[in-house]
């Protein structure tokens, strides 16, 4: 899984990100905790805020799950959990997981948390253009919270960014494989961006990060975010399209040539297919293999479920200064 939920066991995670590097920009990427009512148990994820009161994460984040009811979330504005003070924290007053997400699969693997005040920034836009075969190679950039070692998956969620290429993409799904550089989402980026860079410097989200087949040399499955400009709207419309709209055209599929690396499924519940590519494959894809053995889930543990406490404490303690 991308995020182990709290109450499930809890082993240590390879750092968010794998072999990105920390960053100071994209403001618009939030830690997202979400706690149950009596704070001891609870997972986090990364979200984009879209507009001033909405912001974009996945399904799994923000569904009652894992043994616990998830009865808050917090939103959290900074660079990493140690920076941020009482400013830097909104409350979520709602969420809405899409109401036809399926855990096994991965599809609908989105939704939307709505913050109790509006913010102001600057907002990630998102990608409304579609895909074809011409961006199998491109990179999309990844950006998230998460553990920072292997060993303490407590210690301070910082935002890590990395540039992946595409590998393929499906009608609801978009995945990214980065043999080459080996670098690849984790436990604790879960519901962050997978963003769309355009040749003028911009960026936009293009698909929200849901699950990977094992964080160091596996790949990632996000959510199209184009496939569900639909459900987005029946909430809100006040968010910005990327100025990127000429639609691609689709050309004809060819047979796509994954080369000599083998996706390997090595993560979640330990059985996963060790053969992830198929050419007889009937998923559109014709040599990505997605199924229920894919990780799936917020990162959770100890630590996990010390964050909001910490913040809680925070805040509590500037609030009686």
């Amino acid at each position: 899984m991308l995020l182990l939920l709290a109450a499930q066991t809890f082993a240590a995670a390879p750092p968010p990100i794998v072999n990105g590097d920390t960053t100071s920009d994209y403001d618009e990427v939030v830690l997202l905790y979400m706690t149950d009512s009596s704070g001891r148990q609870g997972a986090t994820c990364t979200g984009s805020l879209i507009s001033e009161q909405w912001v974009l994460t996945a399904s799994h984040c923000v569904k009652d799950s894992g043994g616990f009811e998830i009865d808050v979330i917090y939103v959290i504005f900074a660079d990493s959990m140690n920076s941020a003070d009482q400013s830097d924290v909104v409350r979520a007053s709602d969420w809405h997981p899409h109401p036809e997400y399926n855990s096994r699969t991965g599809e609908y693997d989105i939704a939307l948390v709505k913050l109790s005040k509006k913010v102001e920034g600057t907002f990630l836009k998102i990608a409304g253009e579609g895909f074809s075969r011409q961006d199998r190679g491109e990179d999309f950039r990844l950006v998230g919270f998460g553990s920072t070692s292997d060993n303490d998956a407590s210690s301070n969620p910082k935002k890590r960014v990395a540039d992946v290429p595409l590998y393929d993409y499906e009608d609801l799904l978009l995945y990214t494989y980065d043999p080459e550089d080996d670098q690849n989402a984790c436990y604790g980026d879960s519901g962050g961006p997978m963003m769309r860079l355009y040749e003028d410097g911009t960026y936009a989200v293009a698909g929200v990060m849901d699950f990977v087949s094992g964080c160091e040399g596996g790949y990632l499955g996000s959510a199209r975010i184009d496939a569900h400009l639909d459900w987005i709207d029946g909430y809100t419309t006040d968010y910005t399209l990327s100025t990127d709209e000429e639609e691609p055209e689709e050309e004809p599929e060819e047979e796509p040539d994954p080369g000599d690396e083998d996706v390997t499924n090595n993560t979640g519940d330990g059985n996963g297919d060790d053969d992830a590519s198929d050419d007889d494959d009937d998923d559109g894809s014709g040599y990505l293999d997605v199924s229920a053995d894919s990780g799936f889930g917020c990162q959770s543990g100890p630590a996990a479920m010390g964050l909001v406490a910490t913040v809680i404490a925070a805040l509590g303690a500037r609030r009686r200064r």
